[in-house]
């Protein structure tokens, strides 16, 4: 049973529902074919499904504060400056209306204003038992990733953070620059070792500093004991290379430490001064050897 008004603008049912601009049957407590303004506030219970809008022009509140049209939902008047919520996959434009991704921010930049607990900032969180790579990056027009700087993991426990760039993919697999989990850093290669900085090409420097814990001047110590040049002969006619001194086939093997390299090299140094005193002292007993002999002969003209 209902009543129905002459001018057929709207049906009140004694069930309960209410039409405007219908004069039929409804499924809905209230339904609005045309425009309908609300002075007041309108709450919708949560037992019920909520709030339809069929109407192309949209869903607006008073001052466009909130607009909805087209299966997407703006903080303010629809338009590309304001923050739009799409309902396809759920994703977020800040002045766009094309968001391609969960948080898509065109034309604005994001800050953060003293994060006051953890993760203390931005975090990527991850939960995979695989092998994953997962970055931060800068790029040009989509494509091309001018600057990456990210993790490289298998679940829980990484492998190394990197810092790398010029590619369209992820660049963990071919870095610029590595961080181990152990501090250690390798630059053009993932594998640094033990070594705290291990560089896979070229360094240049105006100064290099290398600290050493002990140095060459043992030699001049009086308690040294300087072999003599033929046992350096002996050595040197066996090994093909200097006492202290390593081959050529550690070397290749092995590298070269710089501070104890010129360690040694220093003590080789020390050792041949030795050796020059030590023929300069015979020289000079030689010469007042020949001084005495020539004394004692008598040249007769």
């Amino acid at each position: 049973m209902l009543f129905k008004p002459i001018s057929l603008a709207c049906l009140l049912l004694l069930n309960g529902y209410f039409s405007y601009a219908q004069d039929s049957v409804v499924a809905n407590k209230l339904t609005v074919l045309t425009n309908a303004q609300f002075l007041g506030p309108v709450v919708i219970p949560a037992a019920v499904n909520g709030l339809s809008v069929a109407s192309p022009t949209g869903l607006s509140l008073t001052s466009n504060e909130l607009n909805v049209k087209s299966g997407a939902l703006y903080l303010g008047y629809r338009t590309t400056t304001n923050t739009l919520i799409q309902t396809n996959g759920g994703n977020v434009g800040i002045g766009t209306s094309n968001a391609i991704a969960r948080l898509h921010v065109h034309g604005g930049s994001i800050k953060l204003t003293n994060p006051t607990a953890y993760p203390w900032g931005v975090n990527i969180d991850m939960k995979l038992n695989e092998s994953w790579a997962r970055e931060y990056s800068i790029s040009y027009d989509s494509l091309t990733k001018m600057l990456s700087m990210g993790v490289y993991a298998n679940a829980g426990t990484m492998h190394y953070a990197y810092i790398g760039g010029n590619s369209t993919t992820s660049v963990h697999n071919a870095p610029w620059m590595v961080f181990r989990p152990d501090g250690n850093v390798g630059i053009g290669t993932t594998a640094p070792g033990a070594y705290k900085l291990a560089v896979a090409g070229t360094i240049a420097a105006r100064k290099v500093k290398v600290t050493q814990e002990t140095w060459a001047d043992f030699v001049f110590h009086p308690d040294y004991q300087l072999p003599s040049l033929q046992e350096v002969e002996r050595f040197i006619t066996a090994n093909r290379h200097l006492p202290d001194i390593p081959s050529a086939k550690e070397v290749a093997a092995d590298g070269l430490d710089l501070g104890e390299m010129n360690r040694k090299l220093l003590q080789k140094v020390e050792e041949l001064t030795l050796y020059l005193i030590a023929e300069r002292k015979e020289r000079e007993e030689m010469k007042r050897e020949i001084i005495e002999l020539r004394k004692m002969i008598t040249i007769k003209p």
